[in-house]
């Protein structure tokens, strides 16, 4: 995944964050206790191979050395440390799930902390230790099941967040009605105090770190005002079952942080925010609708708002729908859309495998469908007629058929792995050669794609992610690396298909889409937390994510 970072979301005020580090670990050198040293946890949890075992482990030393507020300041200050380091080894999303799952699960009653100038050291030893697990047995799955061709793009999947801030945000907008009945209160219209109370971080008079993401009931009534925001914390008792690590966000249920007794605590990542992401888009009835009213909008900024026709019908007798039909010159674009919810993928490859199977009979392979019926009907026909669902009125009329040519794309409003990216793998596997001229393309990447592209470029760029290239993946399953592989001096150097050579692309060719990613993040800035910002000036919050 690219890393966005040449902005500080929100500014530091009096000291940098390297001062914020220095002098807490300063102060706590001068105070060290502890009962086992860097070096002695490093052995013995290094001589655990079972995840299970790993997780007990660090759940065994933070419940008996650690109080739950000590504990969720060390793991916060580990979680902004990573943050500034785009390419640090540690996963930002397993630190994230972690954080949930301690915190799900700590039972302990500790009153007297543990002081070593290490604890962020030991947070990111059990952060490698749990990485370097799940991918050996990722890697000895895929050798058992002779499946190694996706194993980097897997493991990156669970390694990596894979939205921006402004799509959460973009999100929370389009979904600002499903937010209303599900919270109570405007997410989108509020976004500013939940990136607040998730970049909070407090000090001490001489510059230690108090608490990170941390508050009591005074504290966001005074944030929120008369808002209802029990929905965003989830009350929880000691030791809640958490089956995997990897489902600890999903555990939340759209919230995003934690209530403990009279006390909140939330990660000190906008990726949390995921957990309202999910919970909107899985709660809505009409996310379809939704994504073709925000498409319309994308659609008619490029390609005129009288070149947009939006829900057609085939004159015929069964009268099937075309979500939209684009004309622009001699090009015919339809376009379906699919807002289906897709869940996250087990660690189970084989499980992970054919829920993606499910999925794609269900989704893309019958969005692909529909947009190959509209075309065959363009083609087998000197007149296309499509009229309004009641077929009474004609809306568009398409001749001379023999000079046109026609793109099919189907647009998702969330992803599922590498069921977009590299979608010709499944059309192989079901003999649906006819459908490999689909272009499968999330909803958020199509905006970055056609910014760049523009309508002039956009065509030719369908034409080369429909020709049934199967040589060129993405390491990260990203469509913007796709591109950003089509726009680079490599472009030529395409292996046919079957001579066993392949081009792994790297997250640098993601890097086409920073410019668009900092202005849309930006502008939420702007919008959102640096506004609010300017009324807490005693405050003094952090995030870079």
């Amino acid at each position: 995944m690219k890393y966005s970072k040449c902005y500080e979301l929100v500014k530091i005020f009096y000291r940098s964050i390297v001062k914020i580090f220095e002098n807490f670990k300063r102060r706590i050198r001068s105070q060290e206790r502890y009962p086992k040293s860097l070096e002695d946890i490093e052995k013995e949890i290094y001589q655990l191979s079972n995840i299970d075992d790993i997780l007990n482990y660090i759940l065994k030393y933070y419940n008996i050395y650690y109080s739950i507020n000590k504990l969720n300041t060390v793991m916060n200050l580990a979680i902004i440390q990573r943050k500034r380091e785009s390419n640090s080894q540690f996963s930002l999303k397993l630190m994230v799930q972690l954080y949930v799952y301690i915190l799900l699960k700590y039972n302990g009653e500790s009153k007297k902390d543990v002081v070593t100038s290490d604890e962020i050291e030991i947070f990111l030893l059990f952060i490698n230790a749990l990485q370097n697990n799940i991918s050996n047995n990722q890697v000895e799955q895929s050798i058992q099941d002779r499946r190694s061709d996706s194993l980097q793009s897997y493991l990156s999947y669970h390694f990596n967040f894979r939205k921006e801030l402004w799509e959460y945000y973009e999100i929370c907008r389009m979904f600002d009605n499903e937010a209303r009945k599900q919270y109570g209160f405007s997410i989108y219209e509020n976004f500013d105090k939940l990136l607040y109370i998730i970049c909070n971080v407090k000090f001490r008079l001489d510059g230690l770190v108090c608490s990170c993401s941390q508050f009591s009931d005074r504290e966001l009534d005074e944030i929120f005002g008369g808002i209802d925001y029990s929905k965003l914390f989830m009350a929880t008792s000691k030791n809640m079952e958490v089956r995997y690590l990897t489902s600890s966000i999903q555990i939340l249920g759209g919230s995003i942080g934690i209530k403990r007794n009279l006390t909140y605590f939330l990660p000190a990542s906008e990726h949390i925010l995921s957990s309202i992401e999910q919970k909107l888009i899985s709660s809505s009835n009409n996310k379809g609708d939704i994504l073709e009213k925000e498409l319309k909008t994308i659609l008619e900024n490029y390609f005129d708002a009288d070149n947009v026709y939006q829900s057609l019908y085939l004159k015929t007798s069964k009268k099937e729908e075309q979500d939209f039909i684009v004309i622009s010159g001699n090009n015919i674009l339809l376009i379906e859309c699919k807002a289906r919810d897709f869940k996250e993928i087990p660690f189970n490859q084989k499980m992970s495998e054919e829920r993606r199977q499910q999925l794609f009979k269900k989704v893309v392979l019958a969005a692909s469908e529909q947009a190959e019926r509209a075309k065959q009907y363009i083609l087998n026909n000197e007149i296309a007629i499509f009229t309004d669902k009641k077929g009474s009125t004609e809306r568009l009329r398409i001749e001379n058929i023999k000079s046109k040519k026609i793109y099919k794309v189907v647009v998702t409003l969330d992803d599922y792995y590498k069921l977009s990216e590299m979608a010709i793998d499944y059309f192989k596997d079901r003999n649906r050669n006819d459908l490999i001229d689909t272009w499968i393309v999330n909803y958020f990447d199509f905006q970055k794609i056609i910014w760049h592209s523009g309508i002039e470029k956009i065509f030719d760029y369908i034409s080369y992610r429909t020709s049934g290239i199967e040589t060129i993946r993405s390491i990260q399953a990203s469509e913007i690396a796709q591109y950003g592989y089509y726009i680079s001096p490599n472009y030529n150097f395409i292996p046919p298909n079957g001579c066993n050579i392949e081009v792994n692309l790297m997250g640098r060719f993601e890097n086409w889409s920073l410019p668009f990613e900092e202005s849309k993040n930006e502008l939420v800035l702007n919008n959102t937390i640096f506004k609010y910002q300017k009324e807490k000036q005693h405050d003094r919050p952090l995030l870079s994510p």
